[in-house]
């Protein structure tokens, strides 16, 4: 799998945001950026300046005038970005745990293809708090969609 590290260049600072991330997602807020595993970052009022594929490396830049507006948003802000993203993400891996179970399943592991389903289930259960946490936060819910890849090559 390919990762990137994401370096952050504000002012004369530079500094390591993410190590391995697996994604990266520009907003409205600014970058959204994850590592497998591993909640979601938004880097608010940052933009990309540099991908080095060689280097797996992205390098972010952040004007102190954007800065300075978007830093001071409230956690119900913040979360009308990420909960979208959380959900999103979750669809992804209900849809990996089905594929899995059913490949259990094909070869007779049955109690291996039951315990998948039972994950899958308790997911389901997961986003629709995240769905009621979404709309009390008053966010719209609209999904971004985008995939982790399998594989790099």
């Amino acid at each position: 799998m390919c990762q990137m590290k994401i370096i952050l260049k504000d002012g004369g600072d530079e500094k390591v945001v993410l190590e391995n991330a697996a994604l990266l997602e520009v907003t409205g807020e600014g970058i959204l950026v994850n590592a497998m595993f591993e909640p979601p970052q938004i880097i608010q009022g940052a933009s990309v300046r540099r991908i080095d594929f060689l280097e797996n490396r992205v390098t972010l830049t952040r004007s102190t005038v954007n800065s300075s507006a978007t830093d001071h948003k409230t956690a119900v802000e913040k979360l009308q970005v990420l909960l979208p993203h959380w959900i999103e993400h979750n669809m992804n891996h209900k849809a990996e745990f089905m594929k899995w179970a059913a490949a259990a399943r094909m070869e007779g592991m049955e109690s291996l293809a039951k315990l998948l389903d039972a994950a899958t289930e308790n997911m389901a259960g997961a986003d629709a708090i995240l769905k009621r946490v979404l709309a009390e936060a008053g966010g719209t819910g609209a999904v971004h969609h985008h995939h982790h890849p399998a594989a790099c090559s």
